[in-house]
C-alpha cells in the first residue's frame, strides 16, 4: 500500500459571538476532508446571530488538493464575510 496520511485537524473556541479557528492541513486534502470539518464549523455557529470568525491556518505539511476539494476549499474560504482567514503557523 502506498497510501500516505491525509486531513485536517481542526479546533474550535467561542467568546461571545467570536470564534476561533486552528487548522491543519496534511497531505494532498480531499473532498472527504472538507464533508467532515464544514459541518463542525457550520454547527458551531449555526445559532449565532452575526458571528465572527478568525482563522489560524498550519499549512506546515500540506501537499494539495484533489480537484474536487479544491472547489471545496474556494467554497469554505468564501463562506459568508464573518470569516477572516489569517495565513499563519500554529503549534
Amino acid at each position: 500500500m502506498n497510501e500516505k496520511e491525509h486531513g485536517i485537524t481542526i479546533g474550535i473556541s467561542r467568546i461571545g459571538n467570536h470564534f476561533y479557528l486552528k487548522m491543519k492541513a496534511v497531505g494532498k486534502l480531499t473532498h472527504q476532508d472538507y464533508e467532515v470539518i464544514t459541518p463542525m464549523i457550520d454547527e458551531a455557529v449555526l445559532n449565532v446571530e452575526a458571528p465572527e470568525i478568525n482563522a489560524l491556518f498550519d499549512a506546515t505539511e500540506f501537499e494539495g488538493w484533489e480537484l474536487r476539494a479544491a472547489w471545496d476549499d474556494l467554497r469554505l474560504g468564501s463562506y459568508p464575510n464573518y470569516l477572516e482567514m489569517q495565513d499563519s503557523e500554529f503549534s
